[in-house]
């Protein structure tokens, strides 16, 4: 297993010392090139390198030094890179324009370097990395709630009613229309930092709302996710399930339960059409307490931290991943994709299998930060829990537990549960970050 990369980083150039293994190094030049691009320090991209590792990647990393993904050891080489997303993407423009071979592939691994592409959309070498439609509407459907809601609408997918609202008149108006509790989302945010609960109009009257804004039904039920991996916006493969347990009302899931719906798959096609989207994301949803229809929430344009857990399902994204980079996944134009043998449609789960999974270490930040001593109990009693630890990845398990050692004296809570209204920057603390 290889060691974990270091280097230094002064703006406008990188340097970098590698650390490899023999086997590793014996296989680089048969490896597909894979470029991690990460500013946000969040846990659940830490799963990542070890993904593409299984696909067959040689994983450059490029990040702050105090990534999680760069304690991972199937980081092959880690650039170091500013935690600013438009710095990070003035060093990024850099090394692409001064590497010799090309990268098979350039990941965009969290929500704020999406938003700081979207606002370079008119230098011309941004369209190489954008992992959508590089038009108006791709552009806007990615980094822009607003846009993605109302295109979705507009093309027939189920989502709850809602209004955008510019000013607070329109506000007032759509809370008389849409009734209490209601559900306000900034245009941009992620991990649930941009989403609130308004239980009453007296509530509502001291939001320091910034506009515009999404006001929504509530729906109530069940929240769940779809992990999936799109071929230039076709449908490849996907998984479900439904969240048991989060970090915060609207936070990151800690515990998930695999849940086969067959209902997503034509939304999840709908939205490929919608995107043209192009690598692996998260799709959130609510499954109506009265009716158990289901309603789209959102998408999340980046690898989410259940991306290794489809192979308990029977749903490989290393093995679909692999297909894709070596050429194999051919599009037929009838909704299948050729993965190597012969068309058939997207890849899902076994619809038998509803085992509910514990998340390492998020759930364990969670009991810690919650107090929930019977939580973290059972993650120290509970043998069958242990394999839920990052076993494979040795580099990456020693520093969550040390991590989760540091936790108790830090005590620092989520930054979205106490932010004010309409605020969009990230959770300060590395492991509450954690994308869903």
């Amino acid at each position: 297993m290889g060691g974990r990369p270091h280097g230094l980083f002064r703006r406008g150039e990188t340097s970098r010392r590698v650390m490899q293994s023999p086997i590793r190094m014996a296989k680089k030049l048969k490896a597909h090139n894979v470029l991690v691009v990460n500013t946000a320090v969040w846990e659940g991209l830490s799963r990542l390198p070890y993904l593409l590792h299984r696909a067959g990647c040689h994983v450059s990393l490029m990040a702050p030094e105090s990534s999680y993904a760069a304690r991972s050891g199937f980081v092959d080489q880690h650039f170091i890179a500013p935690s600013d997303p438009d710095a990070a993407l003035d060093v990024l423009h850099h090394h692409l324009e001064t590497q010799a071979t090309p990268y098979d592939w350039v990941i965009m691994g969290d929500d704020p370097l999406l938003y700081a592409l979207g606002r370079r959309q008119y230098e011309a070498w941004v369209s190489r990395v954008f992992p959508a439609h590089f038009t108006p509407n791709g552009l806007a459907f990615v980094v822009s709630k607003i846009a993605f809601i109302t295109q979705c609408h507009a093309a027939g997918v189920a989502m709850p009613d809602f209004r955008v609202c510019h000013d607070t008149a329109a506000l007032t108006q759509a809370a008389v229309q849409l009734k209490f509790p209601l559900v306000l989302k900034s245009e941009q945010g992620f991990a649930g930092n941009a989403v609130f609960v308004v239980p009453d109009a007296q509530a509502l009257a001291t939001c320091p709302a910034a506009y515009p804004l999404i006001a929504q039904a509530f729906v109530p039920g069940k929240t769940g996710s779809a992990a999936a991996i799109f071929n230039h916006g076709k449908l490849v493969c996907w998984f479900s399930y439904l969240r048991e347990r989060t970090w915060g009302a609207l936070g990151p899931s800690t515990a998930v339960k695999f849940q086969y719906m067959p209902e997503l798959q034509p939304m999840l096609t709908k939205l490929g059409h919608l995107s043209g989207y192009h690598g692996l994301c998260g799709v959130d949803f609510i499954q109506h307490a009265q009716t158990g229809d289901i309603v789209l929430l959102e998408q999340n344009f980046r690898p989410t931290l259940t991306m290794n857990l489809g192979q308990r399902v029977g749903v490989d994204f290393a093995a679909a991943l692999r297909t894709l980079l070596t050429g194999g996944a051919k599009d037929h134009g009838d909704g299948t994709i050729d993965m190597g043998t012969q068309p058939h449609p997207p890849i899902t789960q076994k619809e038998t299998i509803q085992t509910t999974v514990p998340l390492f270490p998020t759930d364990v930040f969670r009991a810690i930060d919650d107090k929930d001593w019977a939580g973290l109990l059972r993650w120290l009693l509970k043998a069958s829990w242990w394999r839920e630890l990052s076993w494979h990845d040795t580099p990456l398990l020693r520093y969550n537990l040390k991590q989760i050692a540091l936790r108790p004296l830090r005590s620092v809570k989520r930054r979205s549960l106490k932010q004010p209204f309409g605020a969009n920057t990230a959770p300060p603390n590395a492991p509450n970050s954690s994308p869903r």
